[in-house]
């Protein structure tokens, strides 16, 4: 009787969730509880550490993140791709990826302590820079490694695990921080986040080395693979440059203030991002496998993926506007001026989500030095107009300068998928008719 129930309800509904859906489920309901817990991170930090300290914190963040991706040097997109293609080689991969990011950490921990004290104000305390630029620049790109193997062969548990217990471990940070500290403030707070991040770490390390053995760090060939990963690291880097620069420059031309509500209102528009980068995350490892096939099977992949983050991304972007109001409910009365910031940034949720899928297209696509330039070429340009419109026009400069920036990179990203596309057909009909 159950088999018969169960043979009528396939007959009644026919469709079953595929590997990909399962995944992105999986990946979304893992992002879900990374968000929940991150939100709960952050309101918890807006409310204790207040709107000043608050921005002191956020200003040192975004200065040294935009460093993370060279100091991995594209090594993590490397990882996925060659594990995608064949687990055993995951030794050798892991091994010099390892070797490639210990040796960009040491030397960016110089550079983004020196970045740090020439851009942000003299009020916030270097002691903040050398602890998030360790957390950021030595810890966090080893936990970003570990987790591609596992996303390599779609298995996705471990980085759910990885991701949503780093934050768990800076909640509980946090939690201590309250109890040990009688003066909560942005320094004091950059013990604990350095602290979680280095035990993250620790944990993260040891449950990939029991899945997949131990790396072999072997020199041979790390320039080479450090010269194919440049371009993965330009493209990642100048998105950071584009998400963070303006608060670096908001800190530095108008108040902490002012940068602790533009950077909350921005958090906001990143939880609404989050399932969107679980679907690219999930179909990480087909874009690859696709895109080896050429630049049209990977633009006709990414077209069927399309429909429903173009509706979940319109609708977070309402949501996001019309929600703005209720701000200072959720942060306290001093982020009031947080309500027109996020409702000009209501739109970027959609916009980010279409620059997202383009430059995946062209990276699988084998175009991923025209990517890094056209990255290259909005970080560049967002500077430029950051320098430019933050000093005349404040907070509301900052937003149309990545507004126009993203909508930038779009259009030369479609250029690019188009010629290529294109190219692309004519061979492959060439190869047909010369047979």
């Amino acid at each position: 009787m159950k088999i018969l129930f169960q043979s009528y309800l396939a007959n009644f509904f026919p469709w079953r969730p595929g590997t990909l859906a399962k995944n992105t489920f999986l990946v979304t309901g893992g992002m879900t509880l990374r968000a929940g817990l991150q939100f709960l991170l952050f309101i918890c930090l807006a409310r204790f550490l207040g709107i000043q300290e608050y921005g002191k914190f956020i200003a040192v963040l975004a200065v040294i993140t935009f460093m993370v991706p060279l100091v991995g040097f594209g090594m993590p997109t490397l990882l996925l791709r060659e594990v995608s293609m064949d687990r055993s080689r995951f030794a050798h991969q892991f091994g010099k990826s390892l070797i490639v990011t210990s040796f960009c950490a040491v030397l960016f921990l110089l550079i983004g302590f020196l970045v740090g004290d020439w851009l942000l104000p003299k009020e916030i305390s270097r002691k903040i820079v050398f602890n998030v630029a360790l957390a950021e620049l030595f810890f966090w790109p080893i936990i970003l490694l570990s987790g591609k193997p596992f996303q390599a062969i779609e298995s996705f548990t471990y980085p759910i695990v990885f991701s949503s217990g780093l934050i768990l471990l800076r909640l509980i940070g946090f939690g201590l921080m309250l109890v040990a500290v009688a003066h909560v403030s942005a320094e004091s707070w950059s013990y604990f986040y350095l602290l979680a991040t280095a035990l993250a770490m620790i944990c993260d390390m040891g449950m990939l080395f029991r899945k997949f053995g131990l790396p072999s760090l072997n020199f041979k060939g790390t320039f080479s693979v450090m010269r194919e990963g440049f371009y993965f690291a330009l493209s990642d880097a100048s998105s950071r440059v584009n998400s963070e620069i303006d608060k670096v420059f908001l800190a530095r031309f108008t108040n902490l203030r002012i940068t602790g509500a533009y950077s909350a209102a921005y958090r906001f528009t990143d939880i609404i991002m989050l399932p969107i980068n679980a679907l690219i995350g999930a179909s990480g490892a087909r874009f690859f496998r696709e895109g080896a096939k050429g630049m049209v099977n990977s633009s006709y992949y990414a077209k069927k993926l399309l429909p429903i983050p173009i509706i979940y991304s319109g609708l977070g972007g309402l949501l996001l506007f019309f929600g703005a109001d209720f701000i200072p409910l959720l942060l306290g009365q001093g982020f009031i001026s947080s309500i027109p910031m996020l409702k000009w940034l209501a739109i970027l949720p959609l916009i980010l989500m279409i620059r997202s899928f383009f430059s995946m297209v062209v990276i699988v696509g084998g175009r991923t030095r025209y990517n890094g330039i056209v990255f290259l070429a909005g970080a560049m340009s967002n500077v430029g107009l950051n320098f430019y419109l933050i000093p005349h026009f404040g907070w509301s400069g900052a937003v149309l300068s990545t507004i126009v920036v993203e909508v930038m990179m779009i259009f030369f990203l479609w250029l690019i998928i188009d010629f290529g596309s294109g190219a692309s057909f004519k061979y492959e009909r060439l190869l047909v008719d010369g047979d």
